[in-house]
């Protein structure tokens, strides 16, 4: 009987494992504000690119004033993506240019 109850217990543990999520690739588009060229989009591309969870080969300009970002939303919300957008000095959707959450803030190194 202990032996049936360990199997049990094992195979139990092994369907649990292995249906975890180890991550949950999605795509998000972001409208943006006060962008008046190539070197600014290079800008929002370096910002994005930071974030861990961001696809840095999948960041797409299908427009002038739209990025499309590819993110792992199991390490970072599309709020995160937006911050770092108006932490590079762009509007993003309905955040202001420069509107950066105190907690969400990084001190830029000379």
């Amino acid at each position: 009987m202990k032996t049936i109850g360990r199997w049990m217990l094992l195979w139990g543990l092994a369907i649990a494992v292995w249906g975890c999520r180890q991550q949950d690739i999605r795509t998000f588009r972001i409208r943006l504000q006060g962008v008046e060229g190539t070197n600014d989009l290079d800008r929002i591309r370096v910002a994005l690119a930071r974030l861990d969870g961001v696809r840095a080969d999948q960041i797409r300009f299908p427009a002038p004033d739209e990025v499309e970002v590819t993110y792992d939303s199991m390490k970072l919300a599309r709020k995160n993506l937006e911050y770092a957008i108006a932490g590079a000095g762009y509007g993003a959707n309905d955040i202001p240019a420069g509107c950066v959450p105190e907690g969400k803030r990084t001190v830029s190194s000379p």
